[in-house]
């Protein structure tokens, strides 16, 4: 291994480099001065935010009353043959597509097709293995006991053709549970939505789609992701991999899931749409409302979820409506404030830990409230220590860290906890040991750092060091489950 030792001036370079916090200022100012010192932070914080978190590429956006005030691009679509990211670039947009698959399912509903609440047998009556009465409404706030993704399925490289070949694989599945009494969130559920509507319309899902959303909005730029077509402008995915280098990420043909994950779009075309919805040229006020209003299972529990939509308020009391997406490869929000006609998407080409939540940043920023930009993640940057110089130098740089308050870096103990499970996942055994025995030195009292060691010595085959160290945790934190799951089956093979 090459030994490079950090000196403290080249660490204190390092580290200046990951500081960085921004506050939107909460200053009353006219609204034009208010939303140019808005956009220049989104500026600020978008170009901080991609040189710090190692993203591949992103494509960011903000409009308020249908109006784009912000939209930027950094990076690569595509790494290997340096294509920079542009503002058409089409991401895949993964959950998203829920969103949009339920507004045109709504559509459907009131021009009276379809009906939200009819069992979909009465559309779809080959389903006969299918053991309790599963509505629309069912399906699209997750509580239709359809099942979720079995091994292999969530990356499929499997090609479905039509709606009715995939239902072909799907209809001979049971329910887990009934109707109503539980939530379980199911991408695939939304196939048996697809087929009703297709069934009660005698159109494809394609067709319904551009007919009742993607022509009327003029989002030329969305589509199934149909992995044969070429696409000019499509972007490739990345993740990271057990030693936090950047790779390809696995092929996957996403026609398995079109419409609960299988979408590609653009962040101007998500505006198109995240403004029509909530300025309601895409559905009535009461159709928008019975898509946003809080679900609950039969017993009367809310849900934070609508049909196919997030629903939440900001600690400032405002409503936020929104669907997040993470797929093979890409992850992607869009959300809406309805009463601030306030619209922000991010598209990421990366799944991975650090890449936070971009675009409510963006809306926290422009709405005037304190953001601290995200830095370079501490465990990251020990990792990249550790396979160049080794453990010794890892432990010197987080020393160093933790004793320069001047650098405004609070490190958290959860980064240095995650370093320590970054090399138990790299089989580097005896070093994540000296990890969480750092971590120890710093607190006795630190559970998550006995439970690191009885993960470790338990990852080695060391059973009786990993129940000692177990039961150090379980003093500690008497009503932890997963340190009891722990103990029950290693005390087993004592």
């Amino acid at each position: 291994m090459i030994n490079i030792s950090l000196s403290k001036s080249r660490l204190t370079s390092l580290l200046f480099f990951l500081l960085f916090t921004i506050a939107a200022s909460g200053q009353e100012t006219s609204p034009q001065t208010a939303s140019a010192e808005a956009v220049q932070k989104l500026r600020e914080f978008t170009q901080l935010y991609f040189e710090r978190r190692g993203i591949p590429g992103l494509s960011f956006a903000l409009s308020q009353d249908g109006n784009t005030l912000f939209s930027e691009v950094r990076g690569y679509a595509d790494i290997e043959n340096q294509v920079s990211v542009q503002t058409g670039s089409l991401f895949r947009i993964a959950s998203i597509s829920k969103l949009i698959t339920s507004v045109a399912v709504l559509k459907l509903v009131q021009d009276g097709a379809v009906n939200l609440d009819e069992d979909i047998k009465k559309y779809l009556p080959y389903l006969n293995k299918l053991n309790g009465r599963v509505t629309l409404r069912n399906i699209l706030n997750h509580t239709s006991g359809l099942r979720g993704y079995r091994h292999g399925e969530f990356n499929s490289t499997k090609k479905y053709w039509t709606t009715k070949e995939l239902m072909d694989y799907l209809k001979d599945d049971t329910l887990e549970y009934r109707p109503g009494t539980k939530y379980l969130y199911s991408t695939l559920a939304y196939n048996y939505a697809v087929a009703a509507i297709e069934a009660a319309t005698g159109k494809t899902f394609n067709q319904i789609l551009k007919e009742k959303i993607f022509l009327p909005l003029q989002m030329s730029s969305t589509h199934l992701d149909e992995q044969e077509k070429i696409l000019p402008l499509r972007a490739r995915g990345y993740i990271k991999n057990d030693y936090r280098e950047l790779q390809n990420a696995q092929l996957a043909d996403l026609s398995i899931k079109y419409p609960g994950g299988g979408m590609i779009s653009t962040s101007g075309d998500l505006l198109k749409f995240g403004n029509a919805l909530i300025n309601g040229s895409l559905l009535s006020s009461a159709w928008l409302d019975t898509l946003t209003k809080i679900s609950k299972l039969s017993d009367g529990t809310p849900l934070q979820y609508g049909l196919g939509i997030s629903v939440d308020t900001d600690p400032q009391g405002r409503k936020i409506i929104s669907h997040s997406g993470g797929g093979t490869g890409f992850v992607s929000l869009l959300q809406m404030y309805p009463a601030e006609k306030l619209v922000s998407v991010h598209l990421l080409n990366i799944v991975d830990r650090n890449s936070g939540s971009p675009a409510r940043d963006l809306s926290k920023i422009f709405l005037g409230d304190s953001v601290i930009v995200p830095l370079k993640p501490t465990a990251d940057t020990l990792m990249q220590v550790y396979l160049v110089s080794g453990i010794q130098e890892a432990l010197k740089t987080y020393s160093f860290i933790k004793q320069t308050p001047s650098l405004q870096f609070n490190p958290d103990r959860e980064e240095f906890k995650q370093f320590g499970y970054d090399l138990i996942k790299i089989s580097r055994i005896p070093d994540a040991i000296a990890v969480f025995n750092e971590m120890l030195r710093d607190d006795p009292q630190n559970k998550s750092a006995y439970i690191g060691l009885g993960d470790a010595y338990s990852k080695d085959g060391n059973t009786g060091l990993a129940v000692k160290n177990y039961r150090q945790a379980l003093r500690l934190d008497p009503a932890n489950k997963y340190v009891q799951s722990r103990l029950s089956v290693l005390e087993k093979k004592k």
